[in-house]
């Protein structure tokens, strides 16, 4: 099996990256409190409220157009972040139903195209970009098609394993798995995409579990900050890819921590002027 999956269980954490985990942790865990404390329908518009900017900051990272998306999501019943939590409901999130999820992500985007609805059939994927010389960079080759399926498979596996005792999981998991499909790419397009709303789904999945909520959607998301930082996201996602070693992983969680630190500072500064609406 390719190295990198293999290994998904077996990451080094860092000490200067568990004693930052811990610190998020912390902060996380006061966030939460300050949200079970709102009355029930100001924790509903809250939360409803970070979805929608969510679902479309994620296409934005990707250079999607954002008003095209507004027009498109107003006309759909349900998002890729409604049913990956009812997916993630019965801890055994399925490849047939990741594809479900992905057909949605790409929903009306510039990749919604039927040859990008099922997972890769050939190699022709590659990772890179094309420079202002129109020549080709190619950064990784992801694994070859015909593995897509069973790495995919082992992947989720991993995500959906549940240690009701081990609350390092709720971030560090998730952004393993981010990165892994990231690195997989099992479609031709919307790779990215999928893999941030199956980390943030699962966050919240976990913090249910761990923290005893229950919270319909996720309460923190990551793209805004991804988008802002576009280049150095995709630089520790090849750099995983390329090395697949701990050093790569430790920087990928060193980044991620970082920006929930931020989203959590500017989560509780809305928090505030939140609470003061009558």
């Amino acid at each position: 099996m390719d190295k990198l999956v293999s290994n998904i269980r077996n990451i080094q954490i860092y000490d200067n990256s568990m004693f930052h985990l811990e610190d998020v942790l912390k902060k996380y865990e006061e966030y939460l409190d300050i949200l079970k404390q709102l009355e029930p329908n100001k924790l509903k518009y809250f939360i409803r409220h970070l979805k929608n900017r969510e679902i479309i900051n994620n296409q934005e990272a990707e250079m999607e157009e954002s008003f095209l998306l507004e027009l498109f999501k107003l006309s759909q019943r349900k998002d890729s972040i409604d049913i990956t939590m009812k997916y993630f409901e019965d801890d055994n999130l399925t490849v047939d139903e990741v594809k479900k999820i992905h057909r949605v992500v790409i929903k009306g985007s510039s990749d919604d195209l039927e040859s990008n609805y099922d997972l890769r059939s050939d190699n022709n994927k590659w990772v890179g970009a094309y420079g202002t010389n129109g020549q080709k960079r190619v950064d990784y080759m992801p694994p070859d098609y015909n593995e897509i399926n069973e790495l995919l498979t082992e992947v989720l596996s991993y995500l959906n394993e549940q240690d009701n005792t081990n609350f390092i999981n709720i971030f560090i998991k998730p952004l393993i798995a981010h990165a892994a499909i990231a690195y997989l790419q099992p479609f031709g397009n919307g790779n990215t995409r999928l893999a941030r709303v199956l980390q943030h789904c699962k966050i919240c999945n976990s913090t249910n579990k761990l923290f005893g909520t229950e919270f319909t959607h996720p309460t923190i998301y990551l793209s805004k900050n991804y988008l802002l930082t576009r280049a150095q996201y995709r630089g520790l996602i090849t750099n995983i890819a390329v090395n697949k070693d701990d050093g790569a992983w430790n920087k990928w969680f060193d980044y991620n921590l970082t920006m929930f630190d931020d989203q959590l500072y500017f989560l509780n500064n809305q928090l505030d002027q939140y609470r003061k609406i009558r």
